[in-house]
């Protein structure tokens, strides 16, 4: 990327979090400073964004990015000296999460025509349940905060602290929707958090990994239809064989079927027979055969929106993996994840060009489309 393409990045981000924006997160988390400051909040703001962007380069280079965007944004270049990396870090512990967590909450202004548009299933708008796990420096502050992560099947514990991220994904744009961050580790109360943004105008697709019984009944009473895939070793008998190759079933919470009350039928989209049988084995909350096809079944879960969707083009070149954090300080990280999540949602939506394909936001969903419009907002 040349210095031209870094300014012209920094102008992007300034159109899709305007001014005004960054201001109103910044005064509704009492964030407003009481004196003239080198570094006002809403820089600091800015600034954390860029960090996001510009992950190779230091501390002091990415102020040098931003200042120049913002003098090229503004039109009236003015000399600044670059804070030092001490003042920059104040300045961040200052700021504080709550600005950048509010921001993620707002919706980017959409720049560029919409290049791509939300899956929607039947008048629902489509999401994806995933989550990804970042590593982060190991000081005292992250390893207190954060633990050290799993071991891996060793035993060998990872190396630096692990933040896990849990969150919503809408299929079609890879826009984030909501999220969960805490500590490394399977943690069932972040995936149930996170039905709070679910409704009858969802359909929610979700991975073996992150399934269970629990999470699929309090997902289920949204009034959300679910589309699951489990493992082969989730005993589901056939109860009732339907017309199109799929049965219904009962899920249960323990596996002793014998000893389990409570349980909720499921219909299972079981491997198909055959040369070409592999395949996820699904299950939904759609029982009616008229409601889903099989293949259409799995074709919402072959095209599942991932983290790797929602972050491409962001922390290095396409294909290195998960971004990198860098702040030794728990607070920080979490500011780098919100500024990460806001500057994706930019990307998606066409108002910022990242170093991947640019995606963007939503169209209209039909009779769920206004009530959905707000899910990302």
């Amino acid at each position: 990327m040349t210095f031209a393409g870094d300014r012209r990045r920094i102008t992007q981000l300034l159109a899709a979090y305007p001014p005004s924006v960054v201001d109103l997160v910044v005064e509704k988390s009492d964030r407003v400073e009481q004196r003239a400051r080198a570094l006002p909040a809403r820089t600091v703001v800015y600034y954390v964004l860029a960090l996001t962007m510009f992950p190779d380069v230091s501390y002091e280079g990415v102020m040098s990015r931003l200042t120049d965007g913002m003098d090229l944004a503004s039109g009236k270049p003015t000399p600044t000296q670059v804070p030092s990396k001490a003042a920059l870090a104040k300045a961040r512990q200052r700021l504080g999460v709550e600005p950048l967590s509010a921001l993620f909450g707002m919706a980017p202004a959409v720049v560029d025509p919409p290049l791509s548009t939300p899956a929607e299933f039947r008048g629902r708008q489509v999401v994806c349940l995933d989550e990804i796990a970042f590593e982060v420096p190991s000081s005292p502050g992250n390893v207190a905060a954060f633990g050290q992560g799993q071991p891996d099947p060793g035993g060998v514990p990872p190396a630096v602290p692990m933040v896990r991220m849990a969150g919503l994904i809408e299929q079609g744009t890879h826009l984030p929707l909501d999220v969960e961050i805490g500590p490394a580790g399977v943690d069932r109360a972040q995936m149930s958090a996170l039905c709070r943004s679910l409704s009858p105008c969802s359909l929610l697709v979700g991975d073996r990994n992150l399934s269970g019984f629990a999470l699929w009944v309090q997902a289920a009473a949204t009034g959300a239809e679910l589309v699951w895939r489990v493992r082969s070793t989730v005993v589901l008998p056939a109860e009732e064989h339907l017309d199109d190759g799929t049965y219904l079933s009962t899920l249960y919470p323990h596996r002793d079927r014998s000893r389990s009350e409570g349980g909720v039928t499921v219909r299972v989209v079981d491997r198909p027979d055959g040369p070409d049988g592999a395949g996820p084995r699904l299950i939904t909350t759609l029982l009616d055969p008229s409601s889903a096809s099989p293949e259409e079944l799995r074709s919402l879960y072959s095209e599942t929106s991932t983290w790797g969707h929602a972050l491409a083009g962001l922390g290095g070149e396409p294909g290195q993996g998960t971004p990198t954090l860098r702040s030794r300080l728990p607070e920080g990280v979490l500011q780098e994840i919100f500024g990460l999540l806001c500057v994706a949602r930019a990307m998606r939506v066409g108002a910022v060009g990242g170093r991947a394909v640019t995606d963007a936001v939503r169209s209209d969903l039909g009779v769920c489309g206004e009530g959905l419009s707000q899910a990302a907002k």
